[in-house]
């Protein structure tokens, strides 16, 4: 996975061209890139966090439960795919990476039944 943008406020921006890597703990092999932030790039995720942050608060516990739902089914759909990332980036085995989404699912289900 290589990603040179960050995703701050709904899109995607580029505030630096340095990269920092991830490395799988197994075979040292190179699994990600990532720019790195800056203080403009950090600002600005934090000016859009406080602002969503506030927009959040103002949406009813039905809307939120909709949007965790939104969430649990994306989980659920990509659920083999981040098992595959989680694996290569922490060098466990793909089950234990599996289970733990799995975990992650009933997580996000339970949240977004306790909104409703």
């Amino acid at each position: 996975m290589i990603n040179n943008r960050l995703y701050i406020n709904g899109k995607w921006k580029s505030f630096s061209k340095k990269k920092f890597f991830t490395h799988n703990p197994l075979n040292h092999k190179i699994v990600s890139s990532y720019i790195e932030s800056n203080d403009i790039a950090i600002n600005k995720a934090l000016e859009s966090a406080n602002y969503s942050f506030k927009s959040w608060s103002d949406k009813s516990f039905k809307s939120r439960a909709e949007y965790l739902s939104k969430i649990t089914s994306l989980i659920k759909k990509h659920k083999k795919e981040i098992a595959r990332a989680e694996s290569l980036e922490t060098g466990k085995s793909f089950a234990q990476s599996n289970s733990e989404i799995s975990s992650c699912v009933k997580l996000w289900n339970y949240s977004s039944k306790l909104c409703k």
